[in-house]
């Protein structure tokens, strides 16, 4: 298998690994976090997604109202990285929103326009046949 983020068809930059320490990461098999980076104005603004809950045994469970830990470790060419040599964060705390995200509200909203006009439809044309 070699490298997965190393194929030329890769869905996302973003790498899904496990480290214990110094020089232990490692890929996960289960890659579930997606995400995309600009350049712009002299920085770098990045956006990496993932489901609260993977089923990953090796992934952290999250929830809403929830407060976590991570690090990063990025890869940065520029900055001397070579090879498996990485640059790291330091501790990041993350705090997941308690309340549903108002986009989640909205597809949800969205979603059921199609089934509540077909109902509305039917009503309709039902109706209108009583009504002959």
């Amino acid at each position: 298998m070699g490298n997965p983020f190393s194929q030329p068809l890769k869905v996302t930059p973003v790498e899904d690994a496990l480290a214990q320490g110094f020089g232990t990461i490692a890929t996960q098999d289960q890659q579930d976090a997606l995400g995309r980076g600009v350049w712009e104005g002299g920085r770098w603004q990045v956006v990496i997604a993932r489901p609260l809950s993977t089923g990953d045994p090796s992934d952290q469970e999250m929830s809403r109202g929830g407060r976590y830990y991570l690090a990063l470790a990025v890869w940065d060419g520029s900055s001397g990285d070579v090879g498996a040599r990485k640059s790291v964060t330091s501790w990041v705390n993350l705090e997941i929103s308690a309340a549903a995200p108002v986009l989640e509200a909205w597809v949800w909203a969205l979603a059921a326009i199609p089934p509540v006009g077909a109902a509305l439809f039917l009503w309709h044309v039902f109706r209108r046949r009583r009504v002959e």
